[in-house]
C-alpha cells in the first residue's frame, strides 16, 4: 500500500485491511515521503500489529513505492491496494479459497465499485463510467486462459489495468523481475499487461471485492498534461516492445489506440500565440 500525503482518507483504508475475516496476511505499507499526518495516522493504528510492516523512503511516486513493496514481500501472492481505497471484509478469505480450489491460478481478478468522495465533477456520470469499466459484463466468472481474458477485454476496448483488482502469484512477479515503470502515470497498463502475458491461468471472480473511491485530485482525475501526454507515448512504445518479444498482434492495436489517445490530449492544449 504506497502512502502519500492521504490523512483524509487512510484510516479507513488500513482498517478494511485489519477487518478482514481472512487473518494470515502482512501489509506492507511503503510511505512514499508523506509530510502531512498519513504515517502518524498508520503508526497509530499498527503500532501492535506485527502483520504490518513499514517502509520509509523519499518520494519516488506510486511506481517506486509498489516496487519496494515486491522486493519486501514474502508471501505466496501478492495485492496492490491504493491507500485511498477500501475492501470488503471477506475478501481476502474468498481469493484464499478461490486459491486452493482453482488449482492456484497465477492470477486472480475481480470486479470494483466505485464511490464519489468530495465535490466531484460530473459525479454521477463518472459513476456510471466507471461502473461499466470495471464489470466486464462479457465475462462469466471462472477460469481462463490469459489470452482468452485479454482477447475478451481486447475485443471490448475494455482493457482493465487497475493492479488493484488483480492478485498475483508471487513468483509470476518476483521471478520474471517485473516492475512497475517509475516517472509515468497510467503505470498499471504496462505492467498488468506483462504479468498477462506472463501468466499460465486467470481466474475472473464477478465479485466487487474493491471500492474504488473517486475524488477530487486523485492522480485518474488528474487533468491534461504534457507529463500525461508523454506518459501514454511511453506506455505505446513499451506495448510494441512487447508485441516485438511475443509477436501477439493485438499488442500493436493497443499500442496504436495508446499513441491516438496521446496524439487527442496533444490537440487538446492550449496553442502557444
Amino acid at each position: 500500500m504506497p502512502v502519500f500525503n492521504v490523512e483524509a482518507f487512510i484510516a479507513e483504508s488500513i482498517a478494511s485491511v485489519q477487518n478482514q475475516t481472512f487473518q494470515d496476511y502482512e501489509l506492507i505499507v511503503v510511505n512514499d515521503g508523506s509530510d502531512d499526518g498519513s504515517m502518524h495516522i498508520v503508526e497509530n493504528m499498527t503500532a501492535h500489529d506485527k502483520r504490518i510492516h513499514i517502509i520509509n523512503q523519499p518520494n519516488t511516486g506510486v511506481s517506486g513505492a509498489r516496487n519496494a513493496g515486491i522486493d519486501y514481500a514474502t508471501g505466496d501472492y501478492i495485492y496492490f491496494m491504493d491507500s485511498d481505497d477500501v475492501i470488503d471484509p471477506d475478501m481476502l478469505q474468498h481469493i484464499y479459497q478461490l486459491i486452493l480450489s482453482e488449482n492456484r491460478p497465477d492470477m486472480i481478478t475481480f470486479t470494483a465499485k466505485p464511490f464519489i468522495s468530495g465535490d466531484v465533477e460530473n459525479a454521477e456520470d463518472k459513476i456510471r463510467f466507471y461502473d461499466q469499466f470495471y464489470s466486464r459484463d462479457y465475462l462469466k466468472s471462472g477460469a481462463l486462459g490469459r489470452m482468452d481474458y485479454y482477447t475478451a477485454m481486447h475485443e471490448k476496448n475494455n482493457f482493465v489495468a487497475s493492479a488493484c483488482l488483480y492478485v498475483t502469484r508471487a513468483e509470476l512477479i518476483q521471478g520474471n523481475d517485473i516492475k512497475f515503470r517509475r516517472g509515468i502515470i497510467h503505470e498499471d497498463e504496462l505492467f498488468t499487461r506483462q504479468l498477462l502475458l506472463t501468466a499460465e491461468s486467470v481466474y475472473f471472480q464477478k465479485a466487487n471485492y474493491y471500492h474504488r473511491r473517486v475524488r477530487p485530485g486523485s492522480i485518474t482525475q488528474s487533468r491534461v498534461s504534457k507529463h500525461k501526454i508523454l506518459s501514454l507515448l511511453e506506455v505505446a512504445d513499451e506495448i510494441m516492445n512487447l508485441y516485438k518479444k511475443t509477436g501477439i498482434i493485438i499488442l500493436i492495436d493497443d499500442a496504436d489506440r495508446f499513441y491516438k489517445r496521446a496524439m487527442r490530449l496533444m490537440e487538446s492544449l492550449p496553442k502557444k500565440r
